[in-house]
């Protein structure tokens, strides 16, 4: 799950940003698009940059990711040549994450390792450790999806202490649930021989725990409604698999429910549809049921099919053919 972007201070930007806050992708490319024109007619080539950060962030919650990518590396090129290195770092980790989900791992790894070296030579050791610590979520996010799990616990593990040394809640979140995410997928995909070699039980409740605190405390204040969804989501399907590890199934069709309700208003190109057929799958083949089980795989391909996030679809055809072979 990527980081949100702070809020930039000028007041031109703000409505952007709140309409981004609020999932309106609509309104904030509107608004956006209009800085760009204004900022162009002032020549002011930092209004510019953020506003192709606007953009991108956008385009990513549309799930139009080589859009989103073209954007952020607009937005980086010019915050680079204004010289704002945080929001530099920030829109380049954007378009790794963009890279990522694209299958393009060479050109994520090589956008992280630049938004290292400027988060490294950043002036102010404030924003050097929010930078790094986005850098290593980031960097973890692309070491999961490559299928290398240990370095993303790692990375996830050094972004998520150095965000809640910081009391930075409003990033903690995202290294939280994808350190928990990775733990899945490293199982899901055969990685490991039991739940036990991938984490113990009792530090997934404990994962589950904060991740419930930090939504529960700050999600009315400090997060926004997008990413709130996005969260909600991805916990209710993890907390779905760690029952189903357990075998406390009742249990798990409660939180089967709760990712039901959630994804059900997201429009159809969204890969959270992914992952929850990903969960019916799970669920039908944890109750024996095999036809089912069988119904939720083609569907789960359907929605991949449907998405833009080729790392979802890469995932959905490897678990149907693990999960039920007969299919291919």
């Amino acid at each position: 799950m990527p980081s949100p972007s702070p809020s930039a201070p000028a007041d031109i930007h703000r409505p952007t940003w709140e309409a981004l806050r609020a999932g309106d992708t609509l309104g904030s490319r509107r608004l956006a698009m209009q800085t760009l024109r204004r900022a162009g007619q002032q020549d002011d080539g930092h209004a510019q940059a953020i506003a192709f950060l606007q953009l991108a962030q956008a385009d990513l919650l549309d799930s139009s990711y080589e859009h989103a990518m073209s954007m952020a590396r607009k937005a980086g090129d010019g915050l680079a040549a204004q010289g704002d290195g945080p929001r530099t770092v920030e829109a380049l980790c954007l378009a790794s994450y963009c890279a990522t989900v694209l299958g393009q791992d060479q050109s994520a790894w090589d956008l992280l390792g630049h938004s290292r070296q400027l988060a490294l030579n950043l002036p102010s050791r404030e924003d050097a450790a929010q930078a790094l610590a986005r850098v290593e979520n980031y960097s973890g996010i692309a070491a999961s999806w490559a299928g290398q799990h240990t370095e993303a616990r790692d990375h996830f593990t050094r972004s998520l202490e150095s965000l809640l040394g910081a009391d930075d809640i409003d990033h903690a979140l995202h290294p939280l649930i994808n350190l928990w995410k990775n733990e899945v997928l490293m199982l899901a995909l055969g990685h490991t021989r039991s739940p036990l070699d991938v984490a113990r039980p009792d530090h997934l409740e404990e994962l589950h725990l904060l991740c419930g605190n930090l939504l529960s405390d700050h999600a009315a204040t400090t997060f926004s409604a997008s990413h709130v969804t996005v969260a909600q989501t991805v916990l209710a399907f993890l907390c779905h698999h760690l029952c189903l590890l357990q075998g406390r199934h009742g249990e798990a069709l409660i939180h089967l429910h709760s990712c039901r309700q959630l994804i059900r208003p997201l429009h159809a190109g969204c890969w959270l549809h992914t992952m929850g057929w990903w969960a019916e799958l799970q669920h039908a083949l944890a109750e024996g049921e095999q036809r089912t089980a069988r119904y939720c795989a083609l569907s789960m391909m359907a929605a991949a099919g449907r998405t833009r996030h080729v790392r979802m679809r890469m995932l959905a055809q490897r678990l149907t053919h693990t999960l039920v072979p007969e299919l291919h």
